[in-house]
């Protein structure tokens, strides 16, 4: 996550030591640009971009607001949000802030429905986001919910008897779709269900995106390793195709976040169902 990166990153970098891929799309871990840090996403301040810009398109909504966790990784979403809410000349109807521990959010939808807001976007993790999702929908509030990469998971679409239907969630990433016969899929899903006794879910796949970009730059450094000849060998990898079917990957010596794009997914009957998986931002 952000903290722990952001936290890490001030012990590790004084040693040289690298930070490959960490579960955070925050900004501030690959910026300003350094030859140690890399990330896979497209960062939480262009997921909100995106958020805004597509339902502002498709709604016409002029009033918008924001609810995000009070940390690092809420901090980012609040910074994208603020940026392009003033790029595309909205009102900010609402902007409310929670600690990662809240689990009473009436307060919060009481005065987003009372906002006269017309999109509500989420910088919030897990348990937040069924919470308040589901607060607001049984108040009667039924305009645009839309969080980002963080509750982009299984635990979320299934929440309660469909506590989070019609949620959206625009993310860097897209879960794999075991159905649709792929070779690639199909081993992995069978292999993972054996390891674990569970199905695979989006962040065990990026799992093994990290880790197979970071055996295929090792193989490319070659045996006499050095950090100069891992980052060169990162650096290098221009182009990743996703094997679960997301947005590919690629990195350069100036571009350290790999993410190439976004996909909108909405929970439809307790699982994630993709709306458009070349989401501009």
């Amino acid at each position: 996550g952000t903290p722990p990166t952001m936290a890490a990153q001030k012990i590790l970098d004084p040693e040289g030591i690298p930070t490959l891929f960490p579960v955070t799309a925050a900004r501030t871990v690959v910026e300003p640009l350094s030859p140690l840090h890399f990330s896979l996403y497209v960062n939480y301040q262009n997921q909100a971009a995106g958020a805004l810009k597509h339902f502002v398109a498709e709604t016409g909504a002029t009033k918008v607001c924001l609810q995000a966790v009070a940390n690092d990784y809420g901090q980012e979403v609040v910074d994208g949000f603020e940026a392009t809410s003033r790029a595309l000349g909205l009102e900010v109807a609402f902007h409310g802030s929670h600690k990662v521990t809240e689990t009473d959010f009436a307060g919060s939808a009481t005065a987003i429905k009372n906002s006269g807001c017309e999109l509500l976007i989420l910088g919030t993790t897990t348990k937040d986001t069924i919470n308040l999702y589901s607060t607001l929908r049984k108040l009667g509030w039924d305009r645009p919910i839309v969080g980002n990469m963080v509750p982009y998971s299984p635990i979320v679409a299934e929440a309660g008897d469909g506590a989070t239907e019609g949620l959206y969630i625009v993310s860097p990433f897209r879960a794999a779709d075991y159905t649709d016969g792929d070779a690639f899929r199909t081993e992995f899903r069978t292999t993972f269900k054996a390891a674990y006794n569970a199905e695979p879910e989006p962040y065990g796949e990026l799992g093994y995106v990290a880790g197979d970009l970071l055996v295929t730059a090792l193989e490319a450094a070659g045996r006499d390793l050095t950090v100069e000849a891992l980052i060169e060998a990162i650096e290098a990898i221009s182009h990743y195709d996703d094997p679960f079917g997301g947005p590919g990957y690629g990195f350069s010596a100036d571009k350290h976040a790999g993410g190439a794009g976004l996909v909108l997914v909405q929970a439809q009957n307790r699982k994630w169902v993709v709306v458009n998986d070349q989401l501009p931002f």
